[in-house]
């Protein structure tokens, strides 16, 4: 029992990290990018950044979905979870 905790837990943890990661690299370039507008007006290089940012938050939102399956299983139990995954597997 403590043991199947252990790793509903770090399933949770593991993929909202992934999420948090993912949200704040996005944040991280979109400041950078901030930063370069009124330097380089025709450059290319606030377009490529602003396209990995929204990327990044793509990643982020996605990470953050695959979060509920495992977040039903510790709440709702095993069948939580099947109908979390089959739901995802769906809608994803």
């Amino acid at each position: 029992e403590r043991n199947l905790l252990t790793v509903q837990l770090t399933t949770i943890a593991m993929t909202m990290l992934g999420s948090a990661y993912q949200f704040l690299q996005g944040v991280r370039l979109m400041t950078h990018a901030g930063f370069m507008f009124p330097v380089m007006k025709n450059s290319m290089k606030v377009d490529n950044i602003m396209r990995q940012t929204q990327n990044c938050q793509w990643l982020g939102l996605r990470w953050m979905y695959i979060s509920l399956a495992p977040i039903a299983w510790v709440v709702g139990g095993s069948r939580a979870f099947f109908m979390a995954a089959l739901m995802l597997l769906q809608f994803f």
